[in-house]
This record gives structure tokens, C-alpha cells and sequence, in this order.
């Protein structure tokens, strides 16, 4: 790594040409010019959310092709909700990208590492089995409650970032958030997930993903009560939730932990979905059969179109939306996933209408051909 590191932040704010430089790793100071065009220099404050906002701490480890889509649109939902983002990352290289990929409605963001130093030992006691990988992810996952609770934040929300794409604009989206943050508050919930793998398992797993919490002060000291987890057997039994600790057939990991809390009702705990929204998870995974993990609620069920119009896939295609999952409907159809998708998803280029033109003028198309795709709207 070298010792100074210049990253040029893209940015909506304001700022023109907003440069920060990193010593070692650690961003100092930051220089961009004014309205006037004159060039200023500040040293860089660590910011910190402001009383009773909205805390989004994105996690982000892994880089693929579709990582900083992922990203720039929990961005964008943070902006629209009024939240300030704590970036949950280990990996510097990440870090110097996001700020150089990712377009900031502001500066109100910052980076922090997972806290293994704080959160090593516990979570060695309740992963035993884990591999390394999933427990450098444990302790990311615990980060946010740890530095929620230290900071004494109240509206959180802890969100696999890199990963997960809600296929809506960011305003649908924060409407659908807010309905869920009501739904918990009344119901006096500690977590409230948005329904990933809980229809998916028939009820069985609750995960992370993206979480809204509430009380993450309680959550870790019902945590620490619980290091022994997996050892409780006549917990277990009684609440019928011995699959949790059962790592034959899944992966030991902490959403497992987190589902057997929600079962034995030491932590109150929901999901929601939200009607007629689409959700693509790994985008650069969505073939793989096990996997497909593009779906759409609607209607009662969990439609999977990968596994129904790749595989034909008659048996998993379509999933019964859980009974315990809260439905959410803001009066969504697929003509504001085509809405997202044509106008706010990429960038287009005119690469096609050149071939189409070139094609025409080189008499190699008729001019219906021409005069059809030249005018066909795409949605």
C-alpha cells in the first residue's frame, strides 16, 4: 500500500473536482474548488450522525462486476431517507474504490473496519464450527450493534451492501422502509428483516441481508447471554429449533445463531416483504441453480423467473410467502421495475442505433426495419 494515496471523489454536493489524500491508509485532508473556481484545502473531520437520524451501515467485502451498482443504490436509498452511512469494510482496496466509483449526494458517510479485536473471542464461542471467512463475516455482522451501541444510535439499519439490489428507485423503496420501521415500532420489535431466505426456507431461517434495528444494546446483551448456544440442547428441544445449530446440511454461520434467538423469543424479531418488488441477490450468480436468487412477492408466493423460465423448474420456481412475514404494499406493478431498470439502472449508449444507421444507409435493412427499432420504445 503506498504511503499517500490521492482518491478523487465523485460527488453531487457541491464540491468541484473533490480530492481526498490518504497517510498511511487514513484519509487527512481533502482539496476541491469553490464556486469561484479557486482551489481549497480543509483537513478531514470524522462526521458523525446527527440525534435520533437514521444510521445505514453498509457492509461491503466482496468485488464483482455488479458490487458498485449494489452499493450506489443503498447510497442512494440512505440519501433519500435522510441517513448517514457507516461503509463496514476491510479491505482498503475497496475502500479506495468506492470512493472513487460510487457518486455521493454528500459527505455525511465514513469508513470503519469490523471490530474483530472486540468481537474475535465472542464469536469464536458462537460460530465453533465456522470457517475463517464466515467468522471475519460474523464480526462484521456484530459490528454495527457493537458501534450502535456505543454510540447510543437509535434507527439502524445493518445491509449486506455489495450485494443486494431492490429493483425500485430509491424513493419507492424508503416509502416501503418506513411502513416496515412503523409496523416494528408498534409491534416493539428488536430486528426487522426484509424477507431474503425466511419464504425461502419455509419460515425456517431468518438472515441478514438487510435488517432494520431497533435496540441493538439489548441484541448484544441477549448475545453475550448465549455464547453457548449451540450447546443448549433442552433449549433446543422445547422450542423445537434444533435444526439451527445442525451444521450437516447448512453453513455455520451467525444468521443460524440469530434465527434460533428469534425461535426461543429472547429477541423480538419479524420480517417483511413488499408486495410486487423484485430483488436480485449476486447478481453475478443468478444461474446458478442452487442459487437464482432473483424473486418477485406477489400474490401470496415468491416467484423465482430464473428457475421458472431457465430451468422450468415446476417444483422451487414458486414459494409460499411465509404467514409470519408483514406484508407491505405501496401499490407497485411491474411497470415501476421496467420504470428502474430502462431509466435509472444504467447508463445507455448508442452504440445499437449506429449499427441500426449504418445498417440503413449501407442499403442492408429495408426502411420498415430501420423506421421500427429506430422509434420501439424498450418498455
Amino acid at each position: 500500500m503506498k504511503l499517500i494515496k490521492k482518491i478523487c471523489i465523485n460527488n453531487f454536493c457541491g464540491y468541484n473536482k473533490l480530492s481526498r489524500y490518504y497517510f498511511g491508509g487514513i484519509p487527512l485532508f481533502q482539496t476541491y474548488r469553490d464556486e469561484k473556481g479557486e482551489k481549497r484545502f480543509c483537513l478531514i473531520h470524522k462526521k458523525k450522525p446527527s440525534n435520533n437520524q437514521r444510521v445505514f451501515y453498509l457492509k461491503v467485502n466482496r468485488r464483482h462486476r455488479t458490487s458498485f451498482v449494489c452499493i450506489q443504490r443503498w447510497h442512494d436509498l440512505a440519501h433519500e431517507m435522510g441517513g448517514f452511512i457507516y461503509f463496514v469494510c476491510d479491505n482498503k482496496r475497496l475502500e479506495y474504490e468506492i470512493s472513487s466509483r460510487v457518486w455521493f449526494h454528500n459527505l455525511n458517510f465514513c469508513f470503519i473496519p469490523s471490530d474483530r479485536n472486540h468481537l474475535k473471542d465472542i464469536v469464536n464461542k458462537l460460530v465453533i464450527k465456522a470457517e475463517k471467512k464466515w467468522k471475519n463475516i460474523s464480526c462484521a455482522m456484530l459490528t454495527p450493534f457493537l458501534h450502535a451501541s456505543r454510540n447510543h444510535f437509535a434507527h439502524t439499519y445493518n445491509v449486506d451492501a455489495d450485494d443486494i439490489e431492490i429493483l425500485l428507485r430509491p424513493e419507492l423503496v424508503a416509502k416501503a422502509f418506513r411502513e416496515a420501521e412503523k409496523y416494528a415500532t408498534k409491534k416493539d420489535m428488536d430486528c426487522i428483516n426484509l424477507d431474503m431466505f425466511v419464504s425461502r426456507s419455509f419460515g425456517i431461517h431468518w438472515s441478514f441481508g438487510c435488517v432494520y434495528v431497533r435496540n441493538p444494546k439489548k441484541c448484544l446483551d441477549v448475545i453475550e447471554k448465549n455464547v453457548h448456544w449451540v450447546q443448549d440442547k433442552e433449549l433446543q428441544k422445547r422450542h423445537r429449533t434444533e435444526h439451527t445449530a445442525d451444521t450437516s446440511w447448512h453453513e455455520d454461520n451467525l444468521d443460524w445463531m440469530f434465527s434460533f434467538l428469534r425461535d426461543t423469543r429472547q429477541l423480538e424479531m419479524g420480517s417483511f416483504y413488499i408486495e410486487n418488488a423484485h430483488v436480485a441477490h449476486m447478481p453475478d450468480s443468478l444461474l446458478e441453480h442452487d442459487w437464482a436468487f432473483y424473486f418477485k412477492w406477489h400474490a401470496g408466493f415468491v416467484y423465482h423467473p430464473v428457475l421458472a423460465n431457465e430451468y422450468a423448474d415446476d417444483r422451487w420456481a414458486r414459494i409460499p410467502i411465509h404467514e409470519s412475514v408483514y406484508k407491505i404494499d405501496i401499490g407497485l406493478s411491474d411497470r415501476d421495475k421496467y420504470d428502474y431498470l430502462n431509466n435509472y439502472h444504467f447508463i445507455d449508449t448508442p452504440f445499437r442505433e449506429h449499427c441500426l444507421q449504418s445498417a440503413f444507409d449501407g442499403n442492408m435493412i429495408s426502411r420498415e426495419i430501420y423506421d421500427k427499432y429506430m422509434n420501439l420504445q424498450s418498455w
